[in-house]
């Protein structure tokens, strides 16, 4: 059996069993497959009209767009208007816009999988096609930026409830600080998702059709890619150890 991409654009790889081209995110070795919400390629076998998987993501989605952007809309009035601005009103408010994106750029990937005359035309083919590593790598940004966003908080409060006389939440200093590491964390988000959106893209452009070949990713993309994994399962813990100690002994 080959290995090849049956996602959008039809038959972007095509290789032997096993080789992925580098790139073991868009490939799988089930022929019959279709792109879902951010979760690559599924078997038809889990997601296909009539499955719980399906319907899940065909009625759900919609209720939670609109839950999700009222919800963050309206926190980020309130967070933004309130007086004084403190670090919490910016980690919120960064949080509300950052999941206020992600959840926008998994429309193109809805209309794709749950509405089958959208599509059908040829108009919105060419443009998923085209813009569907661009939707990938603002949903990967945006994910992940909420995510540490929140472990950042998450650490600020926990050094706020060790040593409460000692650290103010409304200094200056400290929301100085939390728009430096919301502007870091989003910087590591865009350079943890670059890898995605310059994978497909290479791919894409790439891509024989009288072969139906593909020529493989450049040896040093593969190692970009291992370097990268490298450093989420070793430095990025560390990095969150070190700003938890260094918070504690500026307030102490």
């Amino acid at each position: 059996m080959k290995t090849f991409k049956v996602c959008p654009p039809d038959g972007l790889w095509h290789g032997l069993a096993g080789d992925d081209g580098g790139n073991e995110t868009y490939f799988t070795r089930n022929v019959q497959n279709i792109t879902t919400l951010n979760r690559g390629c599924l078997s038809l076998d889990y997601y296909h009209p009539g499955s719980h998987l399906y319907w899940l993501d065909t009625i759900g989605y919609p209720i939670l767009l609109a839950f999700c952007t009222l919800g963050n809309i309206l926190s980020l009035i309130v967070f933004c208007c309130e007086r004084p601005n403190t670090s919490k009103n910016f980690y919120f408010a960064a949080i509300a816009i950052c999941n206020f994106t992600y959840m926008w750029s998994l429309l193109p990937f809805y209309l794709h999988n749950a509405i089958p005359w959208v599509r059908d035309t040829e108009a919105f083919r060419v443009f998923f096609w085209r813009s569907e590593g661009i939707w990938k790598f603002l949903i990967d940004t945006f994910v992940t930026t909420s995510d540490w966003i929140l472990i950042m908080f998450s650490i600020e409060r926990l050094c706020a409830v060790c040593a409460p006389h000692q650290y103010s939440q409304r200094s200056s200093r400290g929301v100085f600080k939390a728009s430096l590491c919301i502007f870091g964390v989003f910087l590591g988000a865009v350079f943890y998702s670059l890898y995605n959106l310059i994978g497909y893209y290479w791919f894409y452009y790439h891509h024989h059709p009288e072969t139906g070949l593909t020529d493989q990713l450049p040896a040093a993309i593969k190692i970009w890619r291992h370097m990268q994994q490298l450093a989420i399962v070793r430095d990025i813990p560390r990095a969150s150890l070190y700003l938890s100690r260094k918070k504690k002994i500026d307030i102490t």
